[in-house]
């Protein structure tokens, strides 16, 4: 399983696997430009762009411990860009920010002694 790293730029963390009960979670990765195409004189074709959609990245944890979730939600609360490779896609590094993070107890598998969370967590790319 490839590897997805997420953190501060020198000390990124790596990402618990992707585990989801009910089934294997899809990784899409929509991205769509707006932009406008002309041929010039000599018939080579110039592109325009006007806008372009950052990539997004929804990960999904059903059964996350304390430890790992209280790294997950340090990374949340520091409200900054953070450092990310997605070793599913690529091995190269972008600028993220969380845009959704989403915790709940896992109350089906979680004990007084040993709290297990759920968490969506949406990365969306920071533009250069």
């Amino acid at each position: 399983m490839p590897d997805v790293y997420l953190g501060p730029s020198g000390s990124e963390t790596l990402l618990p696997p992707i585990r989801s009960f009910g089934g294997l979670p899809s990784i899409a990765i929509p991205q769509t430009n707006q932009y406008d195409k002309s041929i010039m004189s000599d018939g080579s074709p110039r592109y325009n762009v006007k806008s372009v959609n950052p990539r997004k990245w929804t990960f999904k944890w059903d059964n996350l411990t304390a430890a790992v979730f209280a790294v997950l939600k340090g990374h949340n609360d520091q409200r900054a860009a953070l450092h990310f490779q997605n070793g599913w896609e690529s091995s190269a590094w972008t600028w993220v920010w969380i845009a959704e993070f989403s915790p709940e107890v896992n109350v089906e598998i979680s004990t007084a002694a040993d709290i297990r969370w759920m968490l969506v967590m949406t990365l969306e790319e920071i533009p250069a």
